[in-house]
């Protein structure tokens, strides 16, 4: 009897111990759970990049996320690159057809996209590079209407910028290659008229100085 109530014992307490550990997971799940709601983190910012191969035609893009329990107001979102602000908040402005003095909301729990000019991007960090090849960090922020900022690394985006040049790089390449291969050409095609125009004058003078021999040869039988 009494071995009988010691494995009872030990099954009931395996089965707390067991119990035990659900209830703990479960309450670290909701305690977590209830840390994301309430999160002091107010956005998630991450870059987009779609490239259509049908148009050829690549967009840019920065997705903010309201990671906050209320409404809140951005005053400027875009990009840091080395001491540069390159901000979209004015073109995101024009975007959805909002004045100048706006204030865009974000409500909670919801997203707005912000289409970026992938051109004045690439300008705006070539002026910044000074010449220079490296591509440095490039952060992608976003600031609330009381100043606070959310940045993260905007690494795809690096790796497509970096790519992109390279590809330039390569054009330009090929294209100065191209331009001295032209220039060859046409510094040929110039030797080749030169020798021609030469060629010509020479028979020229030749064919006059024949024409008078024989003027010469004429008016002297003539004279005999």
């Amino acid at each position: 009897m009494m071995e009988f109530m010691r494995e009872i014992f030990e099954w009931l307490v395996l089965a707390a111990l067991a119990g035990l550990l659900i209830l703990s997971i479960r309450v670290l799940w909701l305690s977590r759970s209830i840390k994301q709601y309430f999160v002091n983190r107010k956005y998630k910012v991450e870059t987009l990049y779609e490239h259509d191969p049908l148009h050829q035609e690549e967009t840019y893009a920065i997705r903010i996320f309201n990671n906050n329990v209320s409404d809140t107001r951005i005053v400027a979102v875009g990009y840091f690159y080395k001491d540069r602000t390159i901000d979209y908040y004015a073109s995101y402005l024009k975007q959805i057809g909002s004045s100048p003095t706006s204030r865009v909301v974000i409500p909670s729990r919801e997203a707005i996209k912000v289409t970026v000019d992938g051109t004045s991007l690439m300008e705006a960090i070539e002026v910044a590079n000074a010449g220079k090849r490296r591509i440095k960090t490039l952060r992608c922020f976003v600031t609330d209407v009381f100043g606070m900022t959310t940045t993260i690394k905007a690494r795809k985006l690096k790796k497509i910028i970096k790519r992109h040049k390279k590809e330039k790089t390569m054009g330009l390449k090929q294209a100065k290659k191209t331009r001295i291969k032209a220039a060859k050409k046409e510094r040929k095609a110039l030797r080749r008229q030169r020798r021609k125009d030469r060629l010509n004058r020479f028979k020229n003078r030749c064919h006059r100085a024949l024409v008078k021999v024989k003027t010469s040869l004429r008016k002297s039988k003539r004279g005999m």
